[in-house]
């Protein structure tokens, strides 16, 4: 089952704090069980007008690419 998390942060393109929700996808094995990926980010902002600095965004930089649960 997957998981989603929410991480906060400075956004540069609104000037302000905001939140997006970060997708994890269950890659568990019978060997190492709880391990998830990251998967998709969504950002509510960038959804609607398109931001420009997307893949330079810090807040899913804090993000762990990894994780377990």
């Amino acid at each position: 089952m997957n998981k989603s998390l929410i991480f906060s942060g400075f956004c540069p393109t609104l000037k302000k704090n905001y939140s997006i929700e970060v997708e994890y996808i269950d890659v568990s094995s019978l060997g190492s069980p709880n391990n998830f990926i990251q998967g998709l980010c969504t950002c509510n902002h960038h959804a609607l007008n398109d931001c420009s600095l997307a893949n330079e965004c810090p807040i899913k930089a804090q993000a762990p690419t990894h994780r377990r649960f």
